[in-house]
């Protein structure tokens, strides 16, 4: 019989929350696996890099898209580029945002934000930014 070993991410104040409604011989089989900060580091800047190469790698696809004169809907981005539904549908998303954000503003215009803000910046909103200076030289062009 293959045995699978399921994770499930908790903070010790929400394991004390439903610890209490647990079956006995469930409880016996929790293990405490504790992880360093430099693994969870390593673990951030694996995810930001991965998807710093897909919004890249969307960014890639508009162009060549565009360049063919069809339209980049999610299934056409799946058809031509490979990039999944559901990852198409959050680029698309984004893209619309950054799109509004940047109505009527030139690259001259658009803020400017050094590495450390960059770093501070949430996952999407960082997404969000990349996609405006995309778009505006984009527009330059």
């Amino acid at each position: 019989m293959t045995k699978f070993i399921y994770r499930l991410d908790l903070t010790p104040e929400e394991l004390k929350e439903f610890k209490d409604k647990l079956d006995v011989e469930l409880l016996i089989k929790f293990k405490k696996i504790e992880i360093s900060e430099k693994k969870i580091d390593s673990m951030k800047k694996a995810s930001s890099v991965k998807i710093e190469a897909t919004r890249r790698k969307f960014e890639n696809s508009l162009l060549r898209l565009k360049e063919q004169k069809i339209e980049p809907t999610q299934y056409n981005l799946r058809k031509y580029a490979n990039i999944s539904y559901t990852t198409s549908k959050k680029y698309l998303e984004l893209l619309k945002i950054a799109e509004n954000n940047i109505k009527g503003i030139s690259k001259n215009n658009h803020r400017v934000l050094d590495e450390k803000e960059i770093a501070e910046l949430e996952i999407n909103d960082k997404c969000i930014y990349e996609l405006e200076k995309f778009l505006l030289e984009e527009m330059e062009n």
